[in-house]
Parts: C-alpha cells; sequence; structure tokens
C-alpha cells in the first residue's frame, strides 16, 4: 500500500511534465481575461440566496463561467466541473458518472438549476447520471460549487455541497449562438466512440420593456465505445464492461417567458424538455447481457419575484416528472415514473445591519412502479420546511451569518439544521473566513420503502428498502483565507466533517436460495473526513496565465478505520493558458487523480490526464476550437484490473460556435 508521500510524487510529478509541455489556452481576447480567470469578484448567490463576492461569501465556492465553458471539451455538467477544487467525478460501468465534494459521493451533493431541485434519484438506483445531462450547455451563465454542507438553506440532499446552475436572462436585444462540436477517440473504427453535439439558443424581447422570450436546445449523440472487445477473445476479464461508454442519444431543449409586470415585480415561466436513450453490452462469467435505458424529463416552473421598499421576495412553484423504461436482458422491465413537486418562497428584508432571509418549502415526491413496487405499485414522501438567515455585518471587518431550517418529514419527524459562518477582512486583497455546520441527508424514497425490491448484482442478489432508516447527519468545520494581488491570488482551507448514521447495504444469504444474496440498508457506519484546499493563479507574462489548486482528502469509516470507497484521496489540477494574439489562445490543463479503494477494498492506483487545445476567433461572430483530449492515452485497464470504470482513449475533437 502506498504511502501519502509517496502518493503526492506520484501525482505531482505529471503536473510539471505537463507545464513545460504546454501547449496552452483557450481563450478570445484580451478584454475577456478577467471573466475567464479571475473568479474571486465574481457575484454568487447560492451561499445565502443574496449577493456576494466569491472571496466574501459565506462559504468555500467556485465559479464556472459561460466564457470558460466555451473552451472546455465536455459531455455533461461534471465534466465541466472536474477541474474545480475539492470535486471529484464519482464513476461508474458504461461511463456514467456523478459529482463528489469533499470526499462525498454523489449521493451527497445537491443539483440545482436557477434554485430549483433537480432530482430524480428514486426512477433509477444505480448509475443515475441523468440530472447532470439534461441541462442544454449553451444555456448556462455560470456554475456555483458551493463545498460543505448547505441544509441550514436547503435541507436534504445538500450534506456534502450544492451545484447551482445558473441559466443565461433574456432582454431587449435579441440574439443568440449556433455551436457544434465533434469528438472520436483514436483508432476508432467508423462510428465506435465518435460524439457530436449540436446546441442553439436565441432570446430577446417580444414586447420592449415588458415581456421576453429565451429558448435554449441541445441534441448530443455518441456511439458506444468498446476498448475491451479485443480482450474478450484472449483473456477472462472479471465483471468488466464490454462497452466502455455507452451508446447515448440525448435531446434537451427550455422554454422562458418573462413577464415584467411592473418596474419592481417579474412573473417567470419555464417549461424544460428532456429525452434521452442509452444502450450498452457487457460479458459477465461468460454470458452477454444488454442495457436499455429510456427517459423523458419535464419539468415547469412559475415564479414571481418582487423589488420592494422594504426588500425582494421570492415565490414559486415547479413540478418535475422523470419517466424511466427498463429494457434490458438482466433484470424485469418496466416503466417507473417519479413526479416531484415543490412550492417554496422567501423574502429578504434589511434592518440596520442585519440582512433577514426568511423562507418555507413544502415538497412531494411520488413513484409509481409496479415492477419493483409489488405489492401497491406506488409510494410518496411529503415534507415541509421553515427556515431564517441572518447576515449581520459586525464592523467594517467583520460579518456574521447564521442561521438554521427545520424541515419535517413525513416518516422520521423533525430535523434542525443550523450553521454559522464568520469573515474577516483585514485589508481589500486579503479574507480569512470559517464556520460550522449541521447537515442531514434524508433516505431516499426506495431505500424506506420495504417492498421496494430490484434485482441487481448481474442477478446474484436482490436489493430492498428498510423503513426502519434515520437520516444522516454530519457536523463539519472549515477555516480558510483567500489573497488577491495585483497579478495572482492564493488561497488555503482546511476543513473537517464527521458523520453518523451513514446509510450503507447489508448482505446475508437467501434463505430460498443460497445462491442470491439479500440486501438491505442500514444505519450503521461513522466516517470522518478530513482534507485541505489550495488554489492559486498567477500571470507569467501579459499574454500567459497559470492556474492550479490541490485537494487532500482522507475519508475513512471510523468504525472500521478503512478508508471510504471510490474517493481519491488527492486531486491536482494545473492549467497553463497563452494568448498568442488577440485571436489565438492555446492551452494545456492537467488533471491527477490519486489512489483510492473499491467498495471491494482493493486498492487503485492514481493516474494522470493531459488535455491540450487552441481557440481561433474567426471573425466577430465566429469561434473556432480544437484539440485533444486524454494526449497521454492514459487506458485505467491497462493499469489495474479492479478499474470498474474508464476513461476514455486518447480524443479529437473540434467545433464552432456562431453568434447571431
Amino acid at each position: 500500500m502506498k504511502t501519502s508521500s509517496s502518493i503526492s510524487k506520484h501525482v505531482l510529478s505529471p503536473l510539471s511534465l505537463a507545464i513545460v509541455a504546454a501547449m496552452p489556452a483557450a481563450l478570445t481576447a484580451d478584454e475577456n481575461k478577467q471573466d475567464n480567470y479571475t473568479t474571486l469578484d465574481s457575484v454568487v448567490v447560492t451561499a445565502t440566496k443574496t449577493e456576494h463576492e466569491v472571496a466574501t461569501a459565506p462559504a468555500s465556492i467556485s465559479v464556472i463561467t459561460s466564457e470558460q465553458l466555451k473552451e472546455m471539451p465536455v459531455s455533461d455538467i461534471s465534466d465541466a466541473i472536474r477541474h474545480s477544487v475539492g470535486v471529484f467525478q464519482v464513476k461508474n460501468g458504461n461511463g456514467r458518472q456523478g459529482i463528489g465534494i469533499r470526499g462525498l459521493g454523489s449521493a451527497y451533493t445537491l443539483i440545482l438549476v436557477n434554485g430549483r431541485r433537480v432530482n430524480s434519484v428514486n426512477t433509477l438506483i444505480r448509475g443515475n447520471d441523468f440530472d447532470l445531462s439534461t441541462i442544454p450547455l449553451n444555456q448556462i451563465e455560470r456554475i456555483e460549487v458551493v463545498r460543505g454542507p448547505m441544509s441550514s438553506l436547503y435541507g436534504s440532499e445538500a450534506l456534502g455541497g450544492v451545484v447551482n446552475i445558473i441559466t443565461k436572462q433574456a432582454d431587449n436585444q435579441w440574439g443568440g449562438q449556433v455551436s457544434v462540436d465533434y469528438a472520436t477517440p483514436e483508432g476508432s473504427g467508423s462510428d465506435d466512440g465518435n460524439e457530436t453535439r449540436t446546441s442553439i439558443s436565441t432570446s430577446g424581447a417580444l414586447i420592449e420593456d415588458k415581456l421576453f422570450l429565451s429558448f435554449h436546445g441541445n441534441k448530443y449523440d455518441r456511439d458506444a465505445w468498446t476498448p475491451f472487445q479485443e480482450d474478450y477473445t484472449t483473456t477472462t476479464i472479471n465483471e468488466r464492461d464490454e462497452t466502455g461508454l455507452e451508446d447515448r442519444n440525448s435531446t434537451n431543449a427550455n422554454l422562458g417567458l418573462t413577464w415584467k409586470l411592473t418596474d419592481n415585480q417579474t412573473v417567470d415561466f419555464e417549461y424544460g424538455y428532456g429525452h434521452e436513450d442509452r444502450k450498452s453490452n457487457f460479458e459477465f462469467k461468460g454470458s452477454n447481457g444488454i442495457t436499455d435505458h429510456e427517459t423523458r424529463r419535464d419539468t415547469y416552473s412559475l415564479t414571481h419575484k418582487g423589488d420592494w421598499g422594504w426588500g425582494n421576495s421570492q415565490i414559486r412553484y415547479y413540478q418535475e416528472e422523470t419517466e424511466f423504461k427498463e429494457r434490458s436482458t438482466t433484470v424485469p422491465n418496466g416503466d417507473a415514473t417519479q413526479t416531484n413537486q415543490v412550492v417554496d418562497g422567501f423574502i429578504t428584508t434589511q434592518f440596520g445591519d442585519h440582512a433577514i432571509t426568511t423562507g418555507a418549502e413544502y415538497r412531494t415526491s411520488e413513484l409509481d412502479n409496479d415492477v419493483n413496487l409489488k405489492t401497491t405499485g406506488s409510494a410518496d414522501v411529503s415534507q415541509k420546511a421553515l427556515y431564517i438567515q441572518d447576515e449581520w455585518k459586525l464592523s467594517q471587518d467583520w460579518a456574521l451569518t447564521g442561521g438554521g431550517r427545520l424541515d419535517d418529514h413525513e416518516f422520521f419527524g423533525r430535523e434542525f439544521s443550523p450553521r454559522g459562518y464568520l469573515v474577516y477582512t483585514p485589508t481589500e486583497a486579503l479574507t480569512i473566513k470559517g464556520g460550522v455546520g449541521i447537515a442531514f441527508k434524508a433516505p431516499t424514497l426506495t431505500q424506506l420503502t420495504k417492498e421496494y425490491s430490484i434485482p441487481s448484482c448481474r442477478g446474484r442478489c436482490t436489493l430492498i428498502g428498510n423503513p426502519d432508516l434515520q437520516p444522516e447527519k454530519s457536523t463539519s468545520y472549515e477555516l480558510g483565507f483567500t489573497y488577491q494581488g495585483n497579478s495572482w491570488d492564493l488561497g488555503a482551507t482546511v476543513f473537517r466533517t464527521d458523520i453518523k448514521d451513514m446509510i450503507a447495504r447489508q448482505s446475508e444469504k437467501d434463505e430460498n436460495n443460497k445462491k442470491r444474496d439479500i440486501i438491505t440498508y442500514e444505519n450503521i457506519n461513522k466516517a470522518r473526513i478530513d482534507g485541505i484546499e489550495l488554489t492559486g493563479s498567477v500571470d507569467l507574462t501579459d499574454s500567459v496565465f497559470l492556474t492550479a489548486n490541490y485537494s487532500y482528502t482522507d475519508a475513512r469509516d471510523r468504525d472500521t478505520d478503512n478508508r471510504l470507497a471510490t474517493t481519491p484521496r488527492e486531486n491536482v489540477n494545473v492549467r497553463l493558458d497563452w494568448e498568442v494574439d488577440s485571436k489565438l489562445g492555446t492551452f494545456t490543463q492537467a488533471r491527477c487523480i490519486g489512489d483510492q479503494k473499491t467498495r471491494g477494498n482493493d486498492n487503485l492506483p492514481g493516474y494522470s490526464l493531459v488535455d491540450v487545445g487552441v481557440t481561433y476567433q474567426l471573425t466577430e461572430q465566429v469561434n473556432l476550437r480544437s484539440g485533444i483530449t486524454n494526449l497521454a492515452d492514459t487506458r485505467l485497464d491497462k493499469k489495474d484490473d479492479n478499474f470498474d470504470f474508464v476513461e476514455r482513449g486518447r480524443t479529437f475533437y473540434a467545433g464552432f460556435t456562431a453568434s447571431f
């Protein structure tokens, strides 16, 4: 087993090579430098539901801007934020991936779109990354990533952190964009692993200063990538999917209308549509199988916002309906529909040095599934919440944010989640901040429902729910600083999270079939996660910019002292950008993922990925981009047989964006 020091040496050495070999960056013009590389001055809203600059916001926050998204070769939201500090991709078979924050998996990360929950967790309990793939990337204005618990505002699922996708808003000026991107892995056949994305967006005023429309659409097609095919003819591979990346075809669209009732009141209506098909083949102990999943999502929201003399208000209703169809060969086939409905609202008002935010939420979730809910065919749950927050400006240099949220869950009753955070700004350049928060994560509807029964483990086990589960609870602490110089910035944060009543799967033999296991959920574990996060950037010259971040995470089961599975010990990201001139830019970025444990407690070695790219502003309206991802063609199956996921091999990509 490698020591921490040996891991650090292994992880950091490719970074030096990446920087030296850099064919750097993807910028379009000098005037965009501030937006692209300096995010400490960005305005964010997720941590408090009020506006703050990143440096002085009462939380640890990263921001990815729309300009940065244009430069990145990404497939979905997890690709877009994977280079952020404290973030790691939770990868599953067939290329599905979620977002983990500070050592906790994707189940502990709350996904929001403009503050609205996106949650289809009950329709598919394994490898569910559909929440990340239904948001058109060209619709995004920025992505705010809050590291650490935010249950004091958002309740359950925000135990690890929050990812809030802020979308673009329409104004009087009509305009839009069309983007086309194509990528192909090296050595592919005519269609093996090729992917194409086409996006279109437009917005403007139907009635000047009164009624605005926005539309965003995205079509994505990826052919299956099968890097292991030849291996099957010569070797025996234990439980490895034949399809490294599944065949995936999706269509997503969003229509928004904003009606300005008066100078201080607006009404927003949004409709979102998403449809996705995914297919893959696998081989298990000599037998072949097929997974075939179809998902459709429809979302509706109606929001009223007011800007009053005494403060601001918002009230909103939204509904999300997700339909999942199973057409696989190893499990019973059928349909599942999850319907979520939410009414929420909040008011913010100023009392002297205090900004008080109070809010409420009522939420219901219903699951219809006559395949896995064999008795009733359906299950539902409701919960309601009240919260209050006080942002107190103690002095010119000190600010204290405190608050709490009381959730009342239909099944397990009331949970209170308080939080306190102190920010000290002794100079304009230096910010010191830290806080403590208590959070919880409610069991999912399928985990709580005893009649829920689903075949798993390639048919070797059956997974059932447990109505006696209690929420997972955590207490988190963090302390950090940021310093912003004239041409450089630096930040560091240390944190600790203690979790009790962690939900884990427990297995026992089926009394009626000794070859089959019965698996259920139990509150049995305690965990502690300690870590440090470092960030920095520097303008090496007027045209060359270096950004980097490093995270060290020690995530352990306190009962056994074993490391938590699928949690890399170290993550390092380095990016070097070069503005060759006002039109041409290049970049090199390296991502190093440290060693980790499998769910079977096997060791997985660390590995590194390097991408290079170039952008060119052909005309004022047309921007071109091209590059190579995974330049060194890192293949995880060649590093260790215990990897149950893949990184796509060396891949060439090209695309353009045309504005109108």
